[in-house]
């Protein structure tokens, strides 16, 4: 059966951490017809998780539980708000599998706008990260991390050491650009910046404009950061609902030096 199989999936992992499935508290629920869309089923849930108290729940596959239109931001956002409700409620941490579109392996790509249907998506995650297979390798992006730096690529190793036991082991940072590549975009990300508070967004139409693509524009915001040239800032720009946006700016330290004559 489905519910089997994943526990015998998740005995695997914990037995590969050394961590003993006894005692561990993991409930499972395969083809239950659950649907943020539906008023019994959320009534249901929120049951559960009072009961439970859990840290974390994990949905897989989003497009699953619930029948809204997927490329509608309006109908997306309805359930986005459902989650987000529980999240604050029970102060737990939902992690959803979601769906990416065809072309990620085109040189052209946007990583960063690789999620499938409409754009919420990616405004309403705190995190997002994506799994892509390149050259028989699985390669981890990180794009989006509203409270913290995002992480560079990576690789990792999905590895079955016997019948009863997987290891995940990462195998290293993935370098996407020259030396003297990297310089020259970093020279002419920093051009676009100012003494002046800018917000992401702001910076990602400025930047894409002169050709830089948006997943490497993130890229080089988190490398200027790392060596203190430019400063971050999180920030809740407007009341209401909506969680807060990153700002950046060239180091004031650098910029407001005094000399004594």
């Amino acid at each position: 059966s489905q519910e089997g199989l994943l526990q015998k999936r998740l005995s695997k992992l914990l037995n590969g951490m050394k961590v003993s499935p006894v005692g561990s508290l993991i409930s499972i629920s395969v083809g239950s017809g659950f649907s943020f869309s539906e008023k019994h089923w959320l009534d249901s849930l929120d049951a559960l998780l009072a009961r439970m108290k859990p840290g974390l729940v994990i949905i897989d596959s989003l497009i699953r539980v619930h029948s809204a239109e997927e490329n509608s931001a309006t109908d997306m956002a309805r359930v986005f708000r459902k989650m987000k409700r529980l999240t604050v409620k029970y102060g737990i941490t939902i992690v959803v599998a979601d769906h990416l579109r065809k072309s990620i392996g085109d040189e052209s790509y946007d990583i960063g706008s690789a999620l499938r249907g409409s754009g919420d998506k990616r405004a309403f995650v705190d995190t997002l990260m994506l799994l892509q297979i390149s050259d028989g390798a699985l390669v981890v992006h990180h794009p989006k991390s509203r409270y913290a730096l995002s992480l560079p690529s990576f690789g990792c190793q999905i590895e079955d050491l016997s019948e009863a036991a997987t290891v995940v082991t990462f195998t290293g940072f993935k370098r996407t650009n020259s030396g003297a590549h990297n310089q020259a975009d970093q020279t002419r990300v920093l051009k676009v910046l100012s003494d002046d508070w800018l917000t992401r967004q702001s910076l990602l139409d400025k930047c894409i404009e002169i050709g830089i693509k948006r997943d490497r524009v993130d890229e080089i915001l988190r490398e200027l950061v790392q060596s203190d040239q430019i400063e971050r800032s999180d920030r809740k720009l407007t009341p209401g609902p909506g969680g807060k946006q990153a700002l950046y700016r060239l180091r004031h330290d650098t910029n407001d030096v005094q000399t004594d004559e």
